[in-house]
């Protein structure tokens, strides 16, 4: 079976090209079950380079135009042979030309690709033709014409994946250059288009999704030593690094430079150079590195699957006191093993330029300290994740300014914010950490590449954002991060008492897009919020902690529930973290309508999937305390009663193989699918016990009841 990977042909080599993979690092974010993967470069094999520079950089990209290839197919044909067992595609560096040899040349690069199974990026030079290189930017000019001919005629073969157009040099090279050269394409060779950038271009375009450009356009980018690699890694959404290491005198030393410098990378999509022994340059040890003598190495922190939960305080000594202490052994109790702990900074207004503690309502250094300690104690790990408010009672998302001087000063000041918590992480051994949450009118600012930069100075840990359910497409730093945080509080469906089904029937026009955001960044999917109140309606608007509504402690299960069916399993997805655990134990309970699941229905759900083996059950109808006449809820009442008949409905957990109902201890049916119902229609009169046993795949049982005034003769 093949690893999912790419090898890049390079005709030329130097301060430019390199080697590059196009997959997403499974083994990194970790996706569970591929290993890791890496490519090398390969040398056209038409002559040995006795002059490197010459021959290898100068000559050997115009080979595809001024020579013959067919006369090389042997020798071509059985390198391909070695890349093909281990990878699926190859890139070609090509210059822009019209000949026909050249285009008999690709066809035959085409075929051999074929052969072998490999798909082809060719990465195009725009030459001087007809005209200085940057006219191609010129709608219509010879040059632009030109390279959307030889465009349109890569993107006809059958094994073309992208077609990348080089940045660099002299090149002109703007946001606004690339997204109108990508306007000026036609549309079917839209979806194939890339951009390479050399190392000086690297930074230069990184606001290039301002301007609407596709997340999915592919950005291979360079850079030549540590430093410029951990800064120009994470730039982009889809990202290819390219790098390598010219002055090794063995493959030892070349091999050492070229890990130490990718330990510092944060892209899964990594290119290297091959070693090239100058002395004899033939490049004979090409097999060897491309069949994996490079160690395996991490390039970013290690995600696994997160049972979380949000545990917040707004008083300065609120984590000191022994009612917290005691909250969070309850929390322990769930299964829960990560705690999102939050702390709060104040602004006055959305256009307020200063963050500052609150002396009362933030919690004190002292307090965060004792709650990381006790979080650990209990074996459980800390998400440090600071929250800015405004003292107006305006949402955080607001948060915007007219100037750029205004917006140096704000970032200034979150700066100082964040990073003060980043150091306060990594002294008390905090092994996740949040860099923003929700600030949703900031997220296109290129500063945040520098806040992010800032906290990893400070902080060893993994790092993530919590983006408001209505930003997290729009926020232009995923790549710079370990992964991704969306508040997952979706609208979902507009009705204040939903069944389950149609619960999870809501999630699906949320969901694609979700796997899409992780489809192109390569990220793992966490959900740093996500809660909903017990009331009803609480699906509609879960954001809304304002909002007014009866006590429905079978909503927020049914919430629950239906999240945890529609993403705990997805490989892709990385955990939730729940809002919230309050830190007095005393609230909670069926007369507490706010999001804590505490002493509610929504902790049984919760307790299920988070430790693995327990199994709940629930009636749903009839409800506690409503009236039914012929099936039909018609209003409250001081007791369940039912005229007529009546279809008994529960909910168990996903990991329920049957349902049973009972009248007074007495097995009326099993139903052994979803949703598990019966329909009560025999005489009955007076009071009755309704019983429902669940039955899970582990063994375990569960069980509920209600007693209920039936009338039905």
């Amino acid at each position: 079976m093949k690893r999912i990977a790419t090898v890049i042909i390079v005709l030329m080599l130097g301060n430019g090209i390199g080697v590059s993979i196009y997959s997403h690092n499974e083994n990194t974010y970790p996706l569970k079950s591929s290993e890791f993967v890496k490519s090398i470069v390969y040398i056209l094999p038409y002559e040995k380079c006795s002059d490197y520079w010459t021959k290898t950089y100068g000559d050997r990209i115009y080979y595809y135009v001024y020579e013959n290839i067919s006369e090389d197919r042997e020798a071509i044909e059985k390198d391909f042979s070695i890349i093909a067992t281990i990878y699926n595609n190859v890139i070609l560096i090509i210059p822009a030309e019209d000949t026909q040899l050249y285009f008999k040349n690709m066809a035959t690069m085409n075929e051999i690709a074929r052969e072998n199974g490999l798909q082809i990026i060719y990465a195009i030079f725009p030459g001087e033709k007809y005209g200085d290189e940057d006219t191609y930017l010129e709608n219509g000019s010879k040059m632009h014409n030109l390279v959307i001919q030889d465009m349109q005629y890569l993107a006809s073969m059958n094994t073309t994946y992208k077609i990348a157009i080089w940045y660099g040099w002299t090149y002109r090279c703007n946001a606004v250059d690339i997204i109108n050269f990508y306007r000026s394409l036609p549309n079917e060779i839209k979806e194939k288009y890339a951009v390479w950038l050399d190392e000086e271009y690297a930074e230069r375009v990184r606001g290039v999704y301002l301007y609407n450009l596709p997340y999915d356009v592919l950005f291979i980018t360079e850079a030549y030593d540590k430093e410029e690699i951990a800064s120009y890694s994470c730039l982009y959404y889809n990202q290819m690094l390219v790098t390598g290491y010219e002055g090794a005198s063995s493959l030892e030393e070349w091999r050492y430079n070229i890990e130490n410098m990718l330990s510092a990378c944060r892209c899964g999509n990594i290119g290297i150079w091959m070693f090239y022994d100058i002395g004899d340059g033939a490049g004979e040890e090409y097999a060897a590195f491309i069949n994996g003598s490079l160690s395996d190495f991490n390039f970013t922190a290690e995600i696994k699957f997160q049972k979380g939960f949000s545990y917040g305080a707004w008083w300065n000594s609120t984590f000191l006191s022994e009612e917290s202490d005691a909250s969070l052994e309850n929390l322990k109790d769930t299964g829960t093993e990560w705690v999102s702990l939050v702390t709060t900074w104040y602004q006055d207004d959305e256009h307020s330029t200063q963050i500052m503690p609150d002396k009362d309502s933030t919690p004190s250094d002292e307090s965060i300290m004792h709650a990381i300690e006790t979080i650990h104690s209990l074996g459980m790990k800390v998400m440090l994740k600071p929250h800015v408010d405004l003292y107006n009672d305006e949402w955080r998302g607001e948060i915007q300014f007219d100037d750029d001087e205004e917006w140096n000063e704000w970032f200034d000041s979150y700066k100082n914010f964040i990073c003060h918590y980043a150091r306060l992480a990594e002294q008390h051994g905090v092994e996740q950490f949040c860099v923003g949450c929700e600030l949703v009118k900031t997220t296109a600012r290129e500063e945040w590449f520098d806040i992010i930069k800032d906290v990893r100075n400070n902080f060893s840990g993994a790092l993530t954002y919590a983006a408001d359910w209505s930003n997290y497409q729009n926020v232009t730093f995923w790549q710079a991060l370990d992964f991704i945080g969306i508040d997952a509080y979706f609208e979902l469906t507009d009705k204040n008492n939903p069944t389950l089904e149609e619960i999870m029937e809501a999630w699906k026009k949320w969901k694609p897009d979700i796997e899409q955001m992780h489809n192109l960044t390569g990220k793992p999917i966490v959900f740093t919020e996500i809660g909903y109140r017990s009331i009803d309606g609480c699906n509609m608007q879960p954001w809304n902690w304002r909002r007014q509504g009866k006590i429905d402690l079978q909503e927020q299960a049914d919430c629950y529930e239906a999240a945890f069916r529609m993403f705990y399993n997805e490989p892709w997805f990385y955990g939730f973290y729940w809002w919230m655990w309050e830190p007095d134990p005393s609230i909670g309970g069926a007369d507490d309508d706010n999001y804590t699941p505490y002493k509610k229905p929504a902790e049984n759900v919760l307790k299920a999937y988070y430790k693995n083996a327990s199994i709940y059950v629930r009636i749903v109808k009839p409800r506690d305390g409503y009236m039914y006449l012929f099936d039909r809820e018609i209003m409250p009442a001081s007791e369940t009663i039912i005229l007529g008949k009546i279809t008994v409905e529960a909910n168990a957990s996903a990991n329920a193989e049957k349902v049973e109902f009972y009248i007074d201890d007495e097995l009326k049916y099993v139903d052994a699918a979803i949703p598990y119902s019966w329909t009560w229609n025999e005489f009955a009169f007076g009071k009755h016990e309704v019983k429902v046993v669940a039955y899970g795949m582990d063994g375990n049982i569960a069980e509920d009841e209600i007693d209920v005034m039936i009338f039905n003769i």
